[in-house]
């Protein structure tokens, strides 16, 4: 009895301090609780000034965009107006003139959005008030051209009108271009790291809330209850969990290629895991990040063979990570960039297009596009145009074909039948072809070496048109094709096609300057 009476007293005082245990709990776990409510509010209120600073930073960046790509319209439109005016010049046909009256109205519309992009900036003021009186005087010389060609006929008009009006002006239009570019180069890339930095630190204010709230949250559940032995995992259930895992990474048994090395931009985590298991079934190497900024970070670290790019992402979608690429990275670190977007629509195919990309993809990406669009990357050797080594000597013309070209566009020109003030003009339009495109192609080159693709397109179709004119045919087509690709946001990764261009306009050289001396006896003559 005795016994037993001391076991219940012992009884009772285990339930009196364990009444004091929970008491202890409760005040521990409402303390707890408060805690991770007062962090969870303090890391709310960071995400919110983070997401305030980048919606601050996003419109000088959106008006960065803008204004790159109006100085980049300007540019063609005022070698189009000379174009035009070249074309009239040598052809006096009216339908040559086409280009021009098509700049000549969208010149100052031009000009007038720059003003409304960057006339609130004083550092600018000057530079677009000399900008837009060289790219006027530019068009105004041109029309003049054209004019007195009309009125006065093309024997009796004066040396200057027939091909170097408006050269000066439009020289020196580009030189405001080229320095309005850099400016907003400079400035868009200031903006952009500014916007990293503060998201980096609204990321890790959140973080830390999260941390410190989670470690509380659990201080308090352990303090409310008692721990209880947890069963032991079951190894069947680890190592399907590992193969699932871990099989969209794994490369497939017969693969027979080196494998690309892709970037993944995606948002979406379900079709971040769907596009990394059939690129693990294909045998490539995927990263994967969550949106453009991070997919330019990611390039900025390391060298990627393609680039595959979600449209609609947060901070910055991808055609605003693809321009920002293209004018960013060397020739020689491009990647190739496929747009993946649920939209049917030509002209966001069209936009993905202006913006750099090289090919397209429909969601949801299936794996037989997925194997389509990656092969030709595969038996090219992810190698572009211009990157097969090869000099190009070999593929260049023969000059009897050379001669033959030029010959035939000088008929057209002046109908098989020129008069001596015809020849004239068609001697002084070789020779000023073979003294003016060396610089041209000097232009081109330092475009290639500096990764500008809307400069290297424009440059191109400037020394395409030139060559064009005189009949030199198969440098035109090499300029047409860098063109080509520079609108589909690829450049040569050496200097192959470079060489190939200076070694076919040496050959044509001779040519011109052949024709031009016979040219010059027949009218003396």
């Amino acid at each position: 009895m005795i016994r037993r009476r001391r076991q219940g007293s012992d009884r009772l005082g285990g339930s009196r301090e364990a009444t004091g245990q929970r008491w202890t709990a409760g005040r521990v776990s409402a303390a707890g609780y408060g805690s991770v409510i007062g962090l969870l509010a303090l890391g709310g209120a960071a995400a919110h000034l983070g997401i305030d600073g980048a919606q601050a930073q996003r419109a000088p960046i959106d008006r960065a965009y803008q204004a790159l790509d109006t100085l980049s319209s300007l540019r063609s439109q005022l070698q189009d107006a000379q174009r035009g005016e070249r074309g009239f010049v040598l052809t006096a046909d009216e339908h040559y003139l086409a280009p021009y009256t098509s700049a000549a109205t969208q010149v100052p519309q031009s000009l007038a959005r720059l003003r409304q992009l960057l006339g609130a900036d004083t550092a600018h003021r000057q530079t677009l008030d000399d900008l837009q009186a060289s790219a006027t005087a530019t068009v105004d010389y041109l029309g003049l051209a054209v004019t007195q060609l009309r009125d006065e006929g093309f024997r009796d008009a004066r040396p200057d009108v027939l091909g170097t009006a408006g050269t000066e002006t439009l020289d020196r239009a580009g030189r405001f271009i080229d320095t309005l570019r850099q400016d907003q180069l400079t400035v868009l890339h200031a903006r952009q790291q500014q916007q990293q930095e503060q998201e980096s630190r609204a990321l890790w204010l959140v973080t830390a809330a999260l941390g410190a709230a989670s470690a509380i949250a659990l201080t308090a559940w352990r303090a409310t209850r008692s721990p209880a032995p947890s069963p032991p995992a079951e190894p069947a259930a680890a190592v399907e969990t590992f193969s699932a895992s871990d099989s969209a990474s794994e490369p497939a048994e017969e693969t027979w290629h080196t494998p690309l090395r892709v970037l993944l931009a995606e948002d979406d985590p379900v079709n971040q895991k769907v596009a990394q298991f059939m690129l693990g079934k294909l045998g490539h190497r995927v990263d994967t990040v969550g949106n453009g900024l991070e997919a330019v970070q990611a390039l900025r670290a390391a060298d990627y063979d393609v680039v595959l790019m979600d449209v609609q992402m947060p901070i910055l979608d991808g055609l605003e990570a693809t321009r920002l690429i293209r004018s960013e990275f060397p020739a020689d670190r491009q990647p190739h960039i496929i747009a993946m977007t649920a939209s049917v629509l030509a002209e966001d195919r069209a936009a993905c297009r202006a913006s750099g990309m090289n090919d397209y993809l429909p969601k949801p990406v299936n794996l037989p596009d997925l194997t389509s669009a990656l092969t030709p990357l595969l038996d090219l050797g992810h190698d572009l145009p211009g990157d097969d080594g090869e000099s190009g000597d070999a593929r260049t013309a023969p000059d009897a074909d050379r001669e033959s070209e030029v010959r035939a566009r000088l008929d057209d020109i002046s109908d098989g039948a020129p008069s001596d003030p015809e020849r004239t003009l068609l001697a002084r339009l070789l020779r000023s072809f073979t003294t003016g495109t060396p610089a041209g192609i000097d232009r081109l080159a330092a475009l290639f070496t500096a990764g500008d693709v809307p400069g290297v397109r424009a440059q191109a179709h400037t020394l395409n048109g030139s060559a064009s004119n005189i009949g030199a045919v198969h440098l035109a087509g090499m300029f047409a094709a860098v063109e080509a690709d520079a609108r589909a946001g690829r450049l040569p990764r050496n200097a192959a096609t470079m060489a190939a261009i200076r070694a076919e306009y040496a050959a044509v050289v001779p040519v011109c300057e052949r024709l031009a001396d016979e040219l010059s006896a027949a009218t003396a003559h």
